[in-house]
Order: C-alpha cells, then structure tokens, then sequence
C-alpha cells in the first residue's frame, strides 16, 4: 500500500534526511515538505496526505501549533502526526499526548526506528478508521 507522508521541518537539510530515510526504508511512500506550520496547511488543503511528521521548534507556526490547527479542523482532526524533534521535556511531551500525537521519534534517530514507527502507526490508524459524517456547511478552510 502507498502513502503520502507530508514532512515538516523548519531545516532543508532534515527534510532532506528525513526524506532519504524514508525512502531507505523500502515503504511505497510518496513525500511532501513544508519549510513550517504555515506551509504544511496550505499543502494540506491542497494534497491527500496518511501522516505528518512534524518538528517542533519552527518559526511562525511550530509544530505545536500545527498540531492545533489540524486537531480544530474536522476533515484533519484524526490525522496521524508524529513528532521528530531534539526536545525531550516531560512538560513537552505531556503537552503532545494531549494532542493526540501518535508517536514521537528523538533526534537523531535510526531508520529502522523511524520505518518500525511509521508501519505501526499507519496500521493503528487504518484499523481504526470509520466512515467520516460530512457536513456540507462546513468551511474546509485552516
């Protein structure tokens, strides 16, 4: 099965080696960036995506208040979003799993551990899918 994983990073270069490593881990991905928050809405609004791995500290949007928006979004709201960050602060990662992050990965992390994270993760999701009400009066706008 193919999935659209759109990856968040504030760095070009982690995006870059974050996208390597997904493709080193044999999954039929198809890859999406943003640069920030901001950037990942509007790719959101405009691509299909299974997953999102977000950084945390980034400028005008962090990730937290990506996962916000997503969370307050009904089309978005059950979206899985895994968090690929240095941070590691209890207050941090408490403040997450309120969210409903799905998982977190510290950096640097194995593409093993990245690829064993992603499956499981996909797989909770999928199982766990139900037919979505929709509600013609509903903005899909961010």
């Amino acid at each position: 099965m193919a999935y659209n994983i759109l990856v968040v990073d504030d760095s070009s270069a982690m995006r870059v080696v974050i996208k390597k490593v997904l493709h080193m881990t044999g999954l039929d991905i198809l890859v999406f960036e943003a640069g920030s928050g901001i950037d990942a809405l509007t790719v959101l609004e405009e691509q299909w995506v299974d997953m999102i791995l977000t950084d945390i500290h980034m400028p005008q949007m962090s990730g937290v208040e990506l996962i916000e928006k997503i969370r307050s979004h009904q089309e978005f709201n059950t979206l899985p979003v895994m968090v690929i960050s240095t941070e590691g602060r209890e207050d941090f990662l408490s403040k997450t799993q309120k969210l409903g992050v799905a998982g977190y990965l510290k950096k640097p992390f194995q593409a093993t551990e990245l690829r064993n994270a992603i499956l499981a993760i996909l797989e909770e999701h999928n199982a766990d899918i139900q037919p979505a009400a929709t509600n013609d009066d509903e903005d899909g706008d961010f």
